[in-house]
């Protein structure tokens, strides 16, 4: 609503001018966040793209990893798929169950 001497308008536009420097301030901030968040995702690419052109050290790490987690030695990785060596963590393990 306007007042009678048709200041309001100019009245709400000089209450607002205290925030611009903190507005300023704000979108600087944002700015630089955005930035941040466009060089971490570009590292992120980076690690992806090392994992894809050589994921074998990084299978390795993976199965130290996992085989740590599951409380079993880290020791070399299973050989590799196609080989004639017999991997020493069965695929698959047998349970049986006693019928009742």
């Amino acid at each position: 609503m306007a007042d009678e001497n048709g200041d309001g308008a100019q009245a709400r536009a000089d209450a607002g001018r205290p925030f611009e420097p903190r507005a300023a301030e704000a979108v600087e901030h944002l700015q630089r966040a955005a930035v941040e968040m466009v060089q971490a995702v570009r590292a992120a690419l980076d690690l992806v793209e090392a994992v894809v052109q050589d994921p074998g050290p990084w299978l390795d790490a993976a199965a130290a990893a996992g085989r740590a987690a599951a409380g079993r030695p880290t020791g070399p990785a299973d050989p590799a798929p196609g080989s004639r060596e017999p991997s020493r963590h069965p695929r698959v393990e047998h349970i049986h169950v006693e019928e009742v």
